[in-house]
């Protein structure tokens, strides 16, 4: 696990900790979520009729708040920290081309504010990790950011 980017011997030691047997997850969404990095759905009904006053905005975005903060705070912060050191590698263009890389500079000219970007970055980096934990494979940076 800290052959991924962005996490170091803390960062992997305290989501072995959290984490437990990762066989409980049934997919990453649910380990994301499980970290509290997931958005927040607060939408109540005919979640899927489309609303004639907002038709720029897509049906599956609506009702999407903060991310839920839910589960270990320390993990997460970590979790974040990490993401941020890739971020900053990126903008120092010291982070080697891949998948990763190009998914972060789509984000970032796409004019997202910061803290979106490295919360989406956090949570992809969660994804990352537990395809890593659940197919017990090694890290491949080109790989990496591939859905």
């Amino acid at each position: 696990m800290q052959s991924v980017l962005g996490i170091g011997t803390q960062t992997a030691a305290r989501l072995l900790v959290v984490t437990g047997k990762i066989g409980r997850f049934e997919n990453s969404r649910s380990y994301v979520a499980y970290f509290g990095l997931a958005p927040r759905n607060i939408i109540s009904g005919h979640c899927g009729t489309p609303d004639s006053r907002r038709r720029n905005q897509a049906v599956y975005n609506r009702g999407q708040g903060k991310v839920s903060r839910r589960g270990d705070k320390i993990a997460r912060s970590l979790i974040i920290q990490g993401a941020g050191s890739i971020y900053m590698l990126n903008c120092k263009n010291q982070l080697q081309e891949c998948q990763l890389k190009r998914w972060l500079d789509q984000q970032m000219a796409s004019r997202k504010a910061y803290g979106k970007i490295i919360v989406s970055l956090a949570a992809k980096l969660l994804r990352i990790i537990w395809a890593l934990l659940t197919r017990k494979e090694e890290f491949d940076i080109h790989k990496a950011g591939v859905s």
